[in-house]
């Protein structure tokens, strides 16, 4: 029994030792105000030494919205998690703003359709067209509030992606006509696609790691200007030094995990 306290206490103190350094991240970051000098930044991983990632289970029993720029950065991004947090009687909806250009809109469109069938998600297309700043927003605010999302998962504002840059800057613009009661309980994931998110959440993937090849490759359209799994299995396997694998192979997916308020106003120092 005393051990198992001892552990308990070990794993809040982490806890509170994290939640610390995250506030003094968000604070040393607060006189960035330019995007590209931000990433530059961002990607020297400067604060290594003042955030430790948490090990979290996938979330449970949640309503979980994922936005998806493209079709496949759901399954890139955080899809092991999701995978798990569907096993786990999580409800997943995923809101893709893109689906390519107009003559790949078709087969981008019914690969996403493949894999939410097969793992049983829900799925909206705004169908946006991609790297524009004309999109569809009246859409995507209706969209969100009626997912009464408690968990929001999209990729980091610093993520090396216009589009993915750019739902965070419309994430913002359309902020005050967000349904508040929804919104004041949701939790942002904020995933992890091609930057390297310094996390201070970390979810252990290497059971679901085949699965994940084989959800990543129902995207077959988008192999032929790079091997994803390749890719992304290499970010994962670079996450594993955050997990204690004891000399074996690791896979892991980082997010940076933060309420839906606090994310707001740190779109806002950005924007």
């Amino acid at each position: 029994m005393f051990l198992k306290i001892k552990n308990l206490i070990n794993k809040f103190e982490k806890f509170l030792w994290s939640k610390t350094a995250y506030k003094f991240y968000l604070s040393d970051l607060k006189h960035v105000n330019n995007l590209e000098k931000a990433s530059i930044f961002y990607n020297t991983l400067i604060f290594s030494s003042k955030i430790k990632p948490i090990l979290c289970d996938p979330p449970k029993n949640k309503r979980i919205t994922v936005i998806a720029p493209h079709p496949d950065d759901e399954i890139i991004g955080p899809g092991a998690t999701l995978i798990q947090s569907t096993k786990n009687n999580s409800e997943i909806e995923i809101i893709y703003l893109t689906s390519g250009k107009k003559k790949d809109i078709g087969v981008r469109e019914s690969e996403a359709k493949t894999l939410c069938k097969k793992l049983g998600w829900k799925s909206k297309f705004l169908r946006n067209e991609p790297e524009k700043e004309t999109w569809n927003l009246n859409e995507f605010i209706i969209s969100l509030n009626k997912s009464k999302p408690e968990k929001l998962m999209l990729p980091f504002v610093l993520d090396d992606n216009k589009d993915h840059k750019f739902a965070n800057k419309i994430l913002l613009e359309i902020f005050d006509k967000l349904d508040k009661k929804i919104f004041s309980r949701t939790e942002v994931w904020a995933y992890q696609v091609y930057t390297a998110v310094f996390p201070n959440v970390i979810v252990d993937i290497t059971d679901l790691k085949n699965k994940k090849i084989d959800f990543i490759n129902i995207y077959k359209s988008q192999m032929r200007s790079r091997n994803w799994v390749n890719f992304t299995l290499g970010l994962n396997a670079w996450n594993s030094r955050w997990l204690n694998t004891k000399g074996a192979p690791g896979w892991a997916e980082s997010f940076f995990v933060i309420s839906f308020k606090d994310y707001i106003e740190l779109l806002k120092k950005y924007y």
